[in-house]
């Protein structure tokens, strides 16, 4: 969420993908975990958007629940 707002979606989408594979390998995890996780940082990405203020991370972080 930080480095969709600090930069954009397909960096932060990129940088996020690359983290969690690492985190998958690391973890010996198997597949449907790193497909969950991808499609969580794909969620929080394209649900951020444009940030106008500080409530949309409120609700973008609380959508998780």
């Amino acid at each position: 969420m930080i480095l969709t707002i600090a930069y954009d979606n397909r960096f932060a989408i990129g940088l996020a993908s690359m983290h969690g594979m690492l985190a998958n390998g690391a973890l010996s995890r198997c597949g449907r975990s790193s497909i969950v996780i991808w499609w969580a940082l794909l969620t929080a990405c394209f649900l951020m958007g444009d940030v106008r203020s500080r409530s949309k991370i409120i609700e973008v972080g609380g959508a998780w629940r």
